[in-house]
């Protein structure tokens, strides 16, 4: 009959109001609070990388914005004032009135028969400053419009309806277009600033990517927190269904104190830790079902699933749900994780011998034999059966059940 172990029915201890629940509870409201701002932090990120990519495309743009305008006002040829010069369909003309009645009369014709739905597209109607005129004629919602453009790719372009256009002011007509020659430079002043910017905002996103999230210690310290609190929750569970008990006396008494424990554990714990630890550990050394599966040696995997889950469970303690909690912690760390349960294993072993002799000395307690397996096994929960890496089957012993399915084993393994 299996003797349960003191503080009552698993559901009674991780009851409603528990601590531990509760703490885990907040915990994970802590967490995703965290885990959204960490994401939040990396798409921050990503959009940054964005933003330099597309900046570096505008800067490129601008750049060659700023070639072609080099270009444009080296061949500009000069029409302030009396050196005002025009070609309009054919005609010289040096007066301003006269060449933008003359490009009104050019826009009336180009736009004729326009049909509802046609647009007529670079339409070439006169020469100023050395550059062509064209015009770009459609329908619009309400009216013809018309896109008047000096020099086609440099961006000089003014855009009147038809009709302000061809019954307007001529000469205000012609302002218009020598206003884009005069200016020029100061578009390729804008050009230049604006690069200047996309740059600054480059160097800024870049500064911006090379920190790290903010709470990025208290994300790692949170998850570390809510894993220890979950495991010992789950030990807590566990603590019915892994009968581990001390109220019988064991087949091999074992005395333990914590001169077991590897200098990694003991110097990392308090007083109370290592009292506490000591007390666990003691009744997994002492638990019969541990001994027994110790003792069948030949069943490398049953002793592995047995001495592991004891192991773990053993951690959960629902009158020290804070010590345990903190044990669960350390275990956070692999190596140290490792020492306690390879140094917690060696116990088992020495009371597994048939006909053991004197307890050994707790510094010396003997090495376990080549093939026993290693704790914890290298996976990411707390507790899980080791398998063995052999394939050999075992034969089924007396008193055994003949059709009991064989499980994978190592080679049988004796105490010498």
């Amino acid at each position: 009959m299996t003797t349960h172990s003191p503080g009552g029915c698993g559901p009674c201890r991780i009851s409603t109001g528990n601590p531990l629940l509760i703490e885990k509870e907040e915990l994970g409201m802590e967490l995703a609070r965290l885990e959204r701002a960490n994401r939040s932090h990396h798409n921050t990120h990503a959009a940054l990388k964005r933003q330099i990519r597309e900046l570096h495309q505008w800067i490129a743009v601008d750049e060659r914005r700023v070639d072609a305008l080099d270009q444009t006002i080296a061949q500009r040829q000069d029409v302030r004032g009396d050196k005002f010069r025009m070609t309009v369909a054919g005609h010289h003309l040096d007066k301003r009135p006269d060449a933008g009645r003359a490009l009104q009369h050019a826009l009336t014709a180009a736009s004729a028969g326009l049909g509802s739905t046609e647009q007529r597209d670079r339409v070439p109607l006169a020469t100023l400053g050395g550059f062509d005129v064209t015009a770009t004629i459609w329908n619009g919602r309400d009216e013809v419009l018309v896109s008047l453009t000096v020099n086609n790719g440099s961006g000089m372009t003014t855009q009147p309806s038809l009709t302000d256009a061809t019954t307007g002011d001529a000469t205000g007509l012609i302002r218009r277009l020598e206003h884009h020659l005069a200016s020029l430079e100061t578009r390729r002043g804008q050009l230049v600033v604006n690069i200047a910017g996309q740059r600054e905002e480059i160097e800024r996103a870049r500064a911006q990517l090379g920190q790290p999230f903010a709470r990025h210690d208290e994300l790692v310290s949170t998850r570390s927190r809510m894993r220890a609190v979950s495991a010992a929750v789950d030990a807590i569970a566990d603590l019915d269904s892994v009968p581990v008990s001390t109220a019988t006396a064991p087949a091999v008494p074992v005395t333990l104190d914590d001169t077991w424990m590897p200098d990694q554990v003991r110097d990392s714990l308090t007083d109370d830790e290592r009292t506490w630890l000591n007390a666990r550990i003691d009744r997994v050394a002492n638990a019969g079902t541990v001994q027994a599966a110790a003792r069948a040696q030949d069943d490398v995997a049953a002793f592995a699933a047995t001495f592991d889950r004891a192991l773990t469970t053993m951690l959960g303690d629902p009158n020290e749900p804070n010590l345990s909690v903190a044990i669960f912690l350390k275990c956070d760390d692999s190596d140290w994780r490792a020492s306690l349960f390879n140094a917690a294993l060696k116990p088992a072993t020495w009371a597994a011998s048939p006909r053991p002799s004197a307890q050994p000395s707790l510094q010396s307690w003997p090495t376990p034999p080549p093939g026993w397996p290693s704790w914890p096994p290298p996976v990411t929960t707390w507790s899980t059966t080791c398998a063995p890496s052999s394939s050999t089957t075992s034969t089924p012993r007396p008193g055994r059940n003949p059709n009991r399915r064989p499980i994978p084993r190592q080679p049988t393994l004796r105490r010498r």
